[in-house]
Order: C-alpha cells, then structure tokens, then sequence
C-alpha cells in the first residue's frame, strides 16, 4: 500500500468497457446456411455475408451479451425471435441453370 501511495501516476485506471471485453469467453462456430449459429442450446443471427464462414463468438458467461468477431471488430448479436422471423419478406435466390 505504501509503495502504491508513493507513486499514484503508475498506477494506471482500464475504462470497465475494455475490462469487460477482456474477459469474454470465446468460441468458434460455423454459420449455417440461414445465417445462424448455434450457442448453449440457443441460435443466433449473424447476417448473411457470415454463411458458411466459421466465425469466433465471444461471450459473456451468463449469455447476457453475446458478440460476433467479424472482421476485427465485435458486434452484438442477438437469438432468433422465430415468430417476427417468420413474417420477414426475403429476396428469392434464384439458381443458376446448367
């Protein structure tokens, strides 16, 4: 105590954001063709340009905040409400004929 009394400029503060993203488990996850992965029994979108991509998620350990690494940087994603799901309008794929 008194050698951190001495010196209170070493003593350096973490904002709790950077804390908290510090300590986020991590896991690796490939999405499925709807754009969906699969997390302790939950899915969770992930957006169409991640699809067939193996994505690392990070998390909080009580699933409270869940986040998608993509691209260097973490986006929170959210499980899947199946009913408003249900009701979106998609663009048709359509196949390319051989």
């Amino acid at each position: 105590m008194d050698r951190f009394c001495e010196e209170p400029d070493a003593i350096h503060k973490v904002p709790t954001t950077v804390l908290d993203t510090a300590f986020l488990h991590r896991d690796v996850r490939k999405v499925a063709n709807d754009g969906t992965i699969k997390l302790a029994g939950k899915q969770y979108e992930t957006g169409r340009a991640t699809i067939g991509a193996s994505v690392t998620v990070r998390y909080q350990p009580d699933l409270s905040k869940v986040y998608l690494e993509w691209e260097e940087t973490l986006s929170e994603i959210h499980p899947v409400n199946k009913v408003d799901n249900a009701h979106i309008k998609r663009e048709q794929v359509r196949m390319a004929e051989d």
